[in-house]
């Protein structure tokens, strides 16, 4: 009995250092608790009773001894079982730390700016410029055109099936809206994603003039971002900015949606300077 008490206390004191909850550990693996529970007390007991049977003699000896026997028996199955929820405690700690490490934060600027008139642009060397049929059609890359520049921190390599959907509208009220959806398969640590806002469904306006109206369908206002994408984890991660209210969140998509980062934003003016 002895050895039962002893498995006990450190079955007891593991868990509270491991942060182990006995009994949510119990309900989520309790097919495996019955099985070595049927084991452990029927083992002893087979193996008593093959030991005596060729003797004629169906008891397993005097009290004092079995009970010592199973006293030690039992202590031993606590520590296998105390071995079984630390390595199970620990595997589930690293697959934790692994896909935190995965994890990616993305980083959304408003930029206006003439990319035929302007040189070392963006605020990475490497870029790419997403090709909308709106900025196709309005020739954003021969005017002012206003573009959301994205760059990812931290993670791996690359982050995968990426989509962004970008709400702008005609006018501060934000009356009439578009949504600007735009997919990439992955998107590098070391580049910059440049999403022109183009959106050719705002009315014109009759008083101004041809070029006035494109104008001002190459520079709407902006209302808010949000980005899905897929972590090399096995995560599915959500990054949402409101321009109205100026605030910035990351979050885990799941059963239940798990708030990582969040914060307000404030405007800040830079002078971007080239190598």
């Amino acid at each position: 009995m002895k050895d039962i008490k002893i498995g006990c206390f450190y079955f007891r004191q593991i868990s509270r250092k491991m942060g182990i909850n006995l009994k949510e550990w119990i309900q989520s693996n309790w097919k495996k608790v019955i099985g070595i529970l049927v084991i452990a007390v029927a083992t002893p007991n087979i193996i008593g009773g093959l030991l005596n049977i060729p003797g004629g003699n169906l008891t397993i000896g005097d009290e004092n001894a079995w009970v010592s026997f199973y006293g030690s028996y039992t202590g031993g199955i606590i520590g296998g079982i105390v071995a079984l929820i630390i390595a199970s405690t620990q595997l589930i700690n690293e697959r934790k730390k692994n896909k935190e490490s995965q994890r990616s934060f993305l980083s959304a600027a408003k930029v206006d700016m003439n990319l035929s008139e302007t040189k070392n642009v963006g605020r990475k060397k490497k870029g790419r410029i997403v090709l909308t049929e709106a900025y196709e059609r309005l020739i954003g890359t021969e005017f002012e055109t206003t573009y959301y520049s994205i760059i990812r921190y931290d993670g791996p390599d690359i982050i995968m099936n990426c989509e962004f959907n970008i709400v702008v509208g005609d006018s501060s009220n934000f009356e009439t809206t578009d949504t600007i959806t735009v997919w990439v398969d992955f998107f590098e640590k070391d580049e910059e994603i440049l999403i022109p806002l183009c959106s050719t469904k705002f009315k014109k306006d009759q008083q101004g003039t041809k070029e006035e109206q494109e104008d001002f369908r190459r520079t709407p206002f902006v209302k808010e971002i949000q980005a899905l994408y897929e972590t090399l984890g096995g995560e599915k991660m959500r990054f949402y900015q409101s321009e109205i209210e100026s605030e910035r969140g990351h979050y885990v998509v799941g059963d239940k949606e798990i708030t990582i980062l969040r914060h307000d934003i404030q405007y800040t003016k830079f002078a971007q300077r080239g190598e």
